[in-house]
């Protein structure tokens, strides 16, 4: 899940590095460093997030080549001494990776007997490989080391006698920009600065770039395509990107209308209509919060078209399939595009010739690639860790799925008019976070549609705050979970459902008499002692009240607690290992 880029120009490239580290730093923030080759492979890393890096830095450093990394770490601690670029034993190379390297131990012991390392990396591993492997040709040596090695693995390489950056590519992202003086690499295309034609790198893909061209071993030609990207990458009035993205669901009902509605009516791809039709049953994969989304989607392809539906984690299907039969539809969904158990699982259906369709955010993106049919959410970029706006836009898109040609233009503006509403009103929210930061336990109660809100609530409160936090169907908490109630443990009821309101209500007074304190966030007019009230909207659409409620909780919750909002430790953006 880290993030490299590289540069070759004719104009110094150290302030594009750090600018494209700094773009990429949602990839992984544990440490981060830059490689530059002038008369000498000169290293700079350190420790920590990228300001740590640019301290140590000279303002009037100069070089028309050079590498970057922002890090994740996988194997070896976090430590400047872990840190990339990693250096070749005798000077000569200095690389950057994206992935996990499965046999760097018997590598290690192959290999490099002799060597002396000075981290703990698979990185530096596969560093001195090349350089105990090179012939004085590099694309030959990489030839021998890709045969060597097993996993997953984005390189940007610098060998010391020669103005190139080499790369080689499996399973990991790595995409080529140029303009017309200058060639990139990065693992992600929004990471590069004024360059608008790219071109992604497909497994096993090996070659180098320089100045003025761009090679791939075994390819004829490059066909780069330009690119037109609506980046929202500054926070503007906002201290976090956290922040300014829960706001931002505002501009995001806009996106979806002015994309999936013609003349009121809800209006998309008559391919993917005709898919999702003839589908016998469909399955949504994907990680995450994605997979929390989809949990909602399920409810509506079952409740609105009567479909049958499974959602399945990628991180499971690639190694327990799931039975299919004729007419099954996969749906993978995915923000960034790269997560890899998700791209893996696609892989597996397209060899098996299975219908697909892909969700994402990102319009440039390993599933873009994958699928031929796909569904873009229109969020914007998304840089905080904790996602916000891309759960929402998930949701709704699968919802208009699942309402084809139906006019509820009205219904999206009365979500839209809600979350206005609600976060106007944020001061009572900030200070109820004040209360709940203290608590060692807490848990999100709610039934059917509510007990989806509730994981994601969970989730998000757990990954920004570092409070224990967990979610439960109300009905479930007898079954074992009531054992962890007691004073210190706060449970948090959301119901959107009159229906089942007076049974969730039972369920919170369960845990109310073993110790627990009860805050409820509720629809309106369900009662006058709710802790939150949020306004009716359609059956289907009232749990996004509750959801950016909980969204703000969690925000205000990690902000007083004195943490990193949108950087949470231990985490990254993108996850791009298995």
């Amino acid at each position: 899940m880290c993030g490299i880029i590289g540069y070759v120009s004719n104009e110094n490239i150290v302030k594009k590095l750090i600018n494209g580290l700094e773009n990429l730093e949602y990839r992984g923030y544990d440490s981060s460093g830059i490689a530059l080759l002038n008369n000498s492979l000169e290293i700079y890393k350190d420790q920590g997030k990228i300001e740590n890096l640019k301290k140590l830095i000279p303002n009037n450093i100069f070089s028309t080549i050079g590498i970057g990394h922002t890090r994740w770490a996988t194997t070896g601690i976090p430590s400047k001494e872990n840190a990339h670029p990693h250096l070749s034993n005798n000077g000569l190379f200095a690389l950057v990776h994206n992935g996990i390297i499965e046999n760097y131990q018997e590598i290690k012991n192959k290999y490099l007997k002799k060597i002396n390392l000075k981290s703990s990396t698979d990185t530096e591993i596969v560093c001195n490989l090349i350089e105990v492997l090179f012939n004085g040709n590099v694309i030959d040596t990489l030839l021998k080391v890709k045969k060597i090695i097993k996993g997953s693995f984005a390189f940007n390489l610098l060998y010391l006698k020669e103005k190139r950056i080499y790369f080689m590519k499996n399973k990991t992202p790595l995409v080529i920009g140029k303009n017309n003086n200058e060639y990139a690499l990065a693992s992600d295309a929004l990471a590069f600065e004024n360059i608008n034609q790219v071109y992604f790198l497909q497994d096993n893909d090996l070659g180098y770039i320089e100045q003025n061209n761009a090679y791939i071993y075994q390819k004829k030609e490059i066909k780069f395509k330009k690119i037109n990207y609506l980046k929202s990458n500054f926070k503007n009035n906002f201290s976090f990107y956290m922040e300014k993205e829960i706001y931002e669901q505002i501009t995001l009902i806009d996106q979806l209308i002015n994309n999936y509605f013609e003349n009121d009516k809800i209006k998309f791809s008559q391919k993917i209509k005709t898919l999702i039709d003839n589908a016998s049953k469909i399955y949504l994969v994907a990680c995450g919060s994605s997979y929390y989304s989809s949990l909602l989607g399920k409810y509506y392809f079952e409740d609105i078209l009567k479909k049958e539906v499974e959602v399945v984690l990628a991180s499971e299907a690639l190694y327990h399939f799931p039975l299919i039969k004729n007419n099954n539809l996969f749906i993978f969904v995915s923000q960034s595009g790269e997560t890899l158990d998700v791209l893996n699982v696609i892989k597996l259906c397209k060899n098996k010739h299975i219908p697909i369709i892909g969700i994402t955010n990102s319009f440039n993106s390993s599933i873009t690639h994958l699928c031929k049919n796909i569904l873009y959410i229109y969020a914007g970029s998304e840089k905080a860790v904790a996602s916000t706006k891309a759960f929402l836009g998930q949701s709704l898109l699968f919802y208009i799925l699942c309402n084809y040609n139906k006019n509820l233009k009205k219904d999206f503006l009365a979500l839209k008019k809600e979350i206005k509403r609600i976060l106007l009103n944020k001061k009572e929210i900030e200070s109820f976070s004040l209360t709940l930061k203290d608590y060692k336990d807490v848990f999100y109660l709610g039934r059917n549609i509510d007990y989806y809100i509730a994981l994601e609530a969970s989730l998000k409160l757990k990954e920004i705050s570092y409070i224990h936090a967990e979610a439960f169907s109300s009905g479930e908490l007898k079954h074992g979970t009531l054992a962890l109630i007691d004073s210190n443990s706060a449970v948090i009821g959301l119901i959107s459902q009159k229906n089942l309101s007076s049974i969730v209500r039972t369920n919170l007074q369960e845990a109310e008499v073993r110790g627990g304190k009860i805050f409820t966030i509720a629809k309106k007019n369900l009662s006058k002692n709710d802790t939150f009230i949020f306004n009716n909207l359609n059956k289907y659409l009232s749990c996004y009240g509750e959801l950016i409620i909980v969204q703000l909780i969690a925000f205000y919750t990690a902000l007083h607690k004195g943490y990193d909002v949108d950087k949470p430790r231990n985490l990254a953006k993108s996850v791009t290992v298995e």
